[in-house]
């Protein structure tokens, strides 16, 4: 939904019934090549960040860790990571 704050007016959630305060939206796919899971995820007035990515992401990564494997997708490490921990 949409509201209306007047010009000069400050944003202040608190003040806001709460179907109106902000909502993560945030949309990714899995693996990068040949994507095989698509996730779209809603956080409805998230309470720890405003950013779509700093809330959704960590719900995006534990997905995808859990349903990869079940889709006989393995993770590929890259070649930069894979020098880092050989040192």
């Amino acid at each position: 939904q949409v509201i209306q704050i007047k010009q000069g007016e400050k944003y202040v959630a608190a003040n806001l019934d709460e179907r109106h305060r902000d909502h993560a939206l945030y949309m990714a796919f899995a693996p990068a090549e040949n994507p095989r899971i698509v996730v779209a995820l809603t956080m409805v007035n998230p309470r720890v960040h405003k950013l779509a990515g700093a809330v959704a992401a960590p719900v995006f990564k534990n997905v995808v860790e859990r349903s990869l494997p079940i889709l006989g997708v393995m993770p590929v490490v890259p070649a930069a990571l894979t020098q880092m921990a050989e040192r």
